[in-house]
């Protein structure tokens, strides 16, 4: 064991490291948070002013629970309802669609509602 003042200037080299170490620490953690909330902001913004980002997430986000929506949705189908699967109405192979009609032929009212979703994900299956 050192004494005297020989002593003293290990135990002041000794706390100056522990405290350099601890400012770069808290440093760390005040910049990495720092970023992190900046980037929190960034993404806010973007969400409210740009459709793009909800553009690359609905993809993901509407397959998940499409199947159990039109098994759901099929006991409300009257009967009597006759469906003619995908009638091309273009040269692509996805413009397609499902007409629903009365099993009757004579001519009906018709109205075509297309989802105004921006075309930018899912499918009609």
């Amino acid at each position: 064991m050192i004494y005297g003042a020989e002593s003293g200037r290990h135990l002041t080299a000794y706390l100056s490291i522990r405290d350099n170490r601890s400012r770069y620490g808290k440093r760390f953690i005040l910049w990495s948070a720092g970023i992190l909330f900046l980037l929190l902001i960034v993404a806010v913004l973007a969400f409210k002013f740009s459709p793009w980002p909800g553009v690359v997430i609905i993809p993901y986000a509407f397959p998940r629970g499409a199947k159990a929506s039109a098994a759901a949705l099929e006991k409300h189908i009257p009967a009597g309802i006759v469906t003619r699967p995908n009638i091309a109405y273009g040269s692509a192979k996805d413009e397609v669609f499902d007409p629903f009609y009365e099993g009757t032929h004579a001519p009906r009212p018709t109205i075509v509602w297309a989802h105004g979703g921006g075309f930018v994900a899912g499918s009609k299956n």
